[in-house]
């Protein structure tokens, strides 16, 4: 056993244990879940694997079966494909796609009795999901890059490879001989220092084009700098979340069955807690915050008509009455 295959051994018992159960590797029959699929059963004796069929692409179900064989020749038991269907929505493809896996990954590995889901995330993941964040808009918040442990409807998802790179699960691929499934949207089929055709994807364009190009300018691994700020950014925005979790408490009240934004307690606190505050109280309204909606109610707050309507989005409104700020759906406005 090679010593970047022991690494990866030891990388999964600290995330996993010695004894975890049941665990089930989300495996697309790429490199990374591969690796991730081989390493897992060479660890743990006790390991399947759950290969998601998208049905998005010309010959999924091929890939499926071919994924599937290799983790039942690598002794991974059990091994089922999952078929699938994407509703899309305006989140656009890959968020829908992913959504629409994590449901069915959570729903098949429940029935299964596993412990935790695996899934094969490094860290060119990590750099990639940070500048595509800030592209988006995230702020600071886009340096926390991809946690290594999340829950979706109850299951344990771990990411036990976010400390290694795309390079290392190619190698352990080649060290065990895996043979990998390249997905045609990740661009890997076109030449180095080509740009990728507009409609690939923005995580393959980063991938292809973004990422490599910032190695060559800056002579250092950007991959490596951008995920090796994560940790510390974390222990930042931790400090920042539990400000922003007192000034919550402080800034808010419910009444009426109403929740209410106070404003006087909001002025009293520094702008970049306002506008978490704010972000938070149109989330505990059941609405997804985007930079316009909260730049909106920062304006509202700020306004000195004692009464005032803002509209947020389509069938959605903030309202201001004298010290507190309501956000009100169109059926409630009119109401009034």
């Amino acid at each position: 056993m090679t010593a970047l295959v022991k690494r990866a051994q030891n990388i999964l018992r600290k995330s996993c244990g010695e004894n975890p159960g049941l665990l089930l590797v989300a495996c697309s029959g790429g490199r990374d879940s591969l690796a991730l699929a081989a390493v897992s059963r060479e660890t743990y004796h006790h390991v399947g694997a759950l290969i998601i069929n998208h049905q998005l692409q010309d010959g999924s179900r091929e890939v499926a079966e071919e994924a599937a064989r290799i983790c039942r020749e690598r002794g991974l038991d059990p091994v089922q494909i999952v078929d699938i269907q994407v509703e899309r929505t305006r989140s656009g493809l890959e968020a829908d796609a992913r959504d629409a896996r994590y449901d069915a990954l959570s729903r098949v590995s429940r029935k299964m009795g596993a412990s935790a889901v695996l899934v094969a995330h490094t860290q060119d993941d990590v750099a990639e999901t940070i500048l595509m964040k800030l592209l988006r808009g995230a702020g600071v918040n886009a340096l926390n890059g991809i946690a290594s442990r999340v829950e979706h409807d109850g299951v344990p998802f771990l990411r036990p490879f976010l400390s290694l790179s795309r390079a290392d699960t190619t190698q352990i691929c080649e060290q065990l001989s895996l043979t990998y499934w390249d997905d045609p949207t990740n661009g890997d089929s076109v030449a180095p220092g080509e740009l990728l055709p507009e409609d690939f994807p923005l995580r393959s364009k980063i991938r292809h084009d973004v990422l490599p190009l910032l190695s060559t300018v800056t002579h250092r691994d950007a991959v490596e700098v951008l995920a090796g700020s994560v940790d510390e950014a974390r222990e930042d925005l931790e400090i920042i979340d539990t400000a922003v979790a007192e000034a919550y408490s402080a800034c808010t009240r419910e009444k009426d069955g109403r929740l209410e934004l106070k404003i006087r307690a909001l002025n009293a606190q520094l702008p970049a807690v306002q506008r978490r505050v704010i972000a938070r109280f149109i989330a505990e309204n059941g609405q997804t915050p985007t930079r316009a909606m909260i730049q909106a109610v920062a304006q509202l707050r700020a306004a000195d008509e004692k009464k005032k309507t803002v509209q947020l989005k389509a069938g959605l409104a903030a309202y201001k009455m004298y010290n507190v700020i309501q956000l009100w759906k169109d059926s409630d406005y009119a109401n009034f």
